[in-house]
């Protein structure tokens, strides 16, 4: 085995000689196991090494393999590599989204290989139309979908020139290999026969589940949610309107009758029963298509797939991945079958060290099994991402609407404190007032005639006027705002009456009525309002009248300015008939002699 070695840049470093294998199988990255003797000079250049070339037998192109494991402690030397396809599909590009309805194969696969370095070859028709997604996936993911929902079969080929890797292609075809008229027969040029029966999935009537719709509101909106997924229930088929089998409206399933009759189960009653299975297509909306496509998938699994696996002699031709041949098996049984090479561990410098295995094209290998369940948990994975991105898109209205409530709320809180905080300090403002006016005391009590409380009308704390005038509590009672009462003392601007009886009167101003048994304390006086009036000036220490006047029915104490030039007052200006000084009463005659005393 020739091995073509190259650096990171894929730059050719050296041309080496190895013993090998190469194991490659339908759709599965080719596996390359490889050794070479250990020198010092091997070492450095697999040290370097990270891609491996090997010629394709009968091709200008070659094979190119990413190193995976290079063991450089052993001798001889043990490297292990994968198809570099695997590799770089799988880390070149990621596929955020891209989404396809009914399309077709050609209109597909631009997304796949895009920013990837990679070319492809469509070899296969462009009739079939599948619907399916790319989300989150790397190209190599998507790859396995082209595969699996166009039933393609791939091969990777890569183009030298000079020293380097002038081109990567993909080919992608309807189905790899050629008829190739080789016979394999045990005891010829088949050293050893191994014959295998799997009956591991064998059904005869399967139900097919399509994708889930989106409920929609009255507007046709999408609410987010979705509905059960559909089934072909009420598809009709029937053979003589060109139907594969026949299948009456409401039966849920479609049967293969002839595979029942062979390999179904029995009853109690002997009767043979379906075998029967569930596929799902998460991406097919019509009815029409989805009872087809279950009936493609059903019908190779409908009968046990043969396997007949077989160590090569020398047989004169190579045989190559994918090529139908004859093998004839004599022991323990004659048996004769025309297969495809579905797998093979070939040794390009020892024909007869290489095994394939030959079987239908129909036998589901376990790493297409791999691939569906790992396809059923991305699609599961996409479905759930796709809910979670609606159900965030929803919270995110949710909590943006909340927001709003929240700030509406908030400011309504505050308005309402705010209007609330106001009615409590006028309703404290008020009591304050109502405190500061009047003492709320004992609650007034009513009584009788007869002294006692008045039944039926409970204590109050005051009585008040509609307009506010008056107030009465306990304390006392507010007039327009004058207190009257509370400390001992009448406050009033005004009083009327005719008997003022007991009473203080400090520096205040008296005009008309009777006042008895009063004492005036301070400087007053009293104008006589009449000729013949009385006037009475009274003090602790009698009368005093220096620079007094009398003149007009007025006592005057001033300046004296009614005095004659002899110091006697003019006797027609005295009008009071009486005036009492100090308890003495004097004659209008004795007032007329009074002079100015001095000193």
């Amino acid at each position: 085995m020739i091995l073509f070695l190259y650096d990171n840049h894929e730059n050719l470093i050296s041309v080496q000689q190895a013993k090998g294998t190469i194991s490659r199988e339908i759709n599965v990255f080719d596996e390359l196991t490889a050794s070479v003797p250990a020198t010092k000079t091997t070492v450095d250049i697999f040290r370097r090494a990270m891609y491996i070339g090997v010629p394709i037998r009968g091709r200008t192109e070659f094979q190119l393999f990413k190193v995976e494991k290079a063991d450089l402690n052993s001798n001889p030397l043990s490297i292990t590599g994968i198809e570099s396809a695997a590799d770089d599909l799988a880390v070149h590009n990621i596929i955020i989204d891209q989404r396809f309805v009914d399309k077709k194969m050609s209109e597909i696969l631009p997304a796949v290989f895009e920013n990837t370095g990679w070319e492809y070859k469509q070899l296969a028709p462009d009739t079939d139309t599948a619907t399916t997604n790319f989300y989150r996936i790397s190209s190599k993911e998507a790859l396995q979908k082209i595969e699996s929902n166009f039933g393609v079969e791939v091969q990777f080929v890569y183009t030298p020139k000079g020293n380097q890797i002038a081109g990567k292609t993909c080919e992608i075809h309807k189905q790899i290999g050629t008829d190739s008229h080789l016979r394999l027969v045990q005891g010829v040029n088949v050293t050893e026969v191994k014959y295998t029966q799997d009956q591991t999935e064998l059904y005869t009537a399967a139900i097919g589940r399509g994708s889930g719709l989106q409920d929609t509101d009255d507007q046709g909106e999408a609410t987010g949610g979705y509905t059960r997924k559909i089934e072909f229930d009420d598809v009709v088929w029937s053979k003589s309107a060109g139907n594969p089998v026949d299948k009456p409206a409401g039966q849920k399933y479609v049967e293969i009758p002839e595979a029942t009759e062979k390999y179904g189960w029995l009853d109690k009653d002997g009767k043979r029963k379906p075998r029967m299975v569930t596929f799902d297509f998460d991406n097919e909306k019509d009815v029409n298509k989805l009872i087809q496509e279950t009936y493609d998938k059903l019908l190779p699994l409908s009968h046990p797939q043969v396997q007949i696996e077989s160590t090569v002699a020398k047989i004169g031709q190579y045989a190559h991945l994918g090529d139908d041949v004859t093998a004839v098996v004599y022991k323990p049984y004659k048996l004769t079958y025309t297969a495809r090479v579905i797998k093979m561990e070939d040794n390009p410098d020892d024909e007869e060290q290489s095994t394939i295995t030959i079987g239908f094209s129909t036998v589901k290998r376990q790493a297409e099994r791999e691939i569906d369940q790992q396809q059923t948990v991305d699609d599961n994975n996409q479905n759930m991402t796709e809910q979670i991105e609606e159900t965030k898109r929803k919270l995110t209205e949710i909590d943006k609407n909340a927001s709003e409530q929240i700030q509406k709320a908030q400011q309504a809180i505050r308005d309402f404190e705010e209007k609330t905080g106001k009615e409590i300090d006028d309703a404290k403002q008020q009591i304050a007032d109502f405190v500061n006016q009047n003492s709320s005391g004992s609650p007034l009590q009513f009584y009788g005639t007869d002294g006692n409380i008045v039944s039926g009308i409970p204590p109050v704390s005051y009585i008040k006027s509609k307009d506010g005038s008056f107030i009465l509590n306990a304390s006392g009672f507010n007039w327009n705002g004058n207190l009257l009462g509370g400390d001992g003392k009448l406050y009033a601007d005004d009083i009327k009456g005719e008997t003022i009886t007991g009473y203080s009167v400090v520096g205040a101003h008296i005009s008309g009525g009777t006042i008895e048994g009063v004492t005036m304390s301070g400087s007053n006086y009293i104008r006589c309002t009449g000729s013949e009036g009385t006037a009475v000036i009274s003090g602790d220490e009698g009368f005093s009248f220096t620079n007094v006047a009398v003149g007009n029915g007025i006592i005057r104490l001033g300046d004296g300015s009614n005095w004659d030039s002899e110091g006697f007052y003019t006797p027609s200006t005295v009008t009071c008939s009486t005036l009492r000084i100090g308890g003495q009463d004097l004659t209008s005659s004795d007032i007329a002699k009074l002079h100015r005393l001095k000193g």
